[in-house]
């Protein structure tokens, strides 16, 4: 059981086998990589100098360019940071409100992906002791989105895991549970049986919190169990 909690603990270094993820790009992708992320820092500097109204053409232009160039990722971060304000020391959290008519607006344009993004930061925004009910709908948002972008299996598998962190934070086990419900048909439907086993495991654990204890020994029984290996009984010719 614990190590479906660490499956589900996530790996957001933006590493892959321990490499950036810049090495994987082509010589093409990491020069719009290089440029866009010059381009976000130069706006975030330009919202704590001047302040949100006059940062705006800023990131207007960089998102522009971020659309040109397809990078869904950049405009999502853009969106994002365009809705900071500036602090007397320096720049405040992103403006929840601001952020759901934005994923709405992005969302009604046929941008899911970016929708689902905006969405995801909005049930962050709500803290670990903030509105459950706020955040769960936030997320039930973002998957929404998620669904009509299509060949969005691995980015479904990623919010449920977040989601799923979450409710499990909060106690809040009965959602839990649906999340892993959730997870665990998305990872069979696509193919990561790791992480559909993970799901099933820790569905386990969320039903044995609630008292349930016999439905989650009938859950444990159901897992797959790996194949068992015969030892060979040939021998070596030296």
């Amino acid at each position: 059981m614990r190590w479906a909690r660490e499956h589900f603990r996530g790996d957001n270094s933006g590493r892959c086998g321990g490499l950036p993820a810049t090495y994987w790009m082509s010589p093409r992708e990491q020069r719009i990589e290089n440029e866009l992320s010059a381009r976000h820092m130069l706006a975030v500097f330009s919202v704590a100098r001047l302040g949100r109204q006059q940062s705006a053409a800023t990131f207007r232009a960089i998102i522009k360019k971020a659309r040109a160039y397809d990078a869904h990722e950049w405009i999502t971060r853009c969106l994002i940071d365009s809705t900071r304000k500036r602090t007397s020391k320096d720049i405040g959290s992103p403006d929840s409100a601001r952020l759901k008519r934005i994923a709405n607006a992005e969302a009604a344009s046929g941008h899911q992906k970016i929708g689902a993004g905006l969405w995801k930061m909005v049930a962050r925004l709500c803290g670990p002791t903030g509105n459950e009910h706020e955040a769960s709908a936030a997320y039930a948002a973002a998957e929404k989105c998620l669904s009509l972008s299509g060949g969005s299996g691995s980015a479904k598998l990623e919010l449920y895991r977040e989601w799923f962190g979450r409710a499990w934070q909060i106690r809040r086990y009965g959602e839990a549970i649906q999340v892993l419900r959730n997870l665990e048909d998305t990872a069979h439907k696509n193919g990561f049986k790791p992480d559909a086993i993970a799901a099933m495991d820790q569905r386990g654990v969320c039903l044995q919190e609630l008292g349930n204890y016999s439905e989650a020994e009938a859950l444990h029984r159901r897992r797959p169990r790996p194949r068992r290996v015969e030892a060979s009984t040939s021998r070596s010719v030296p």
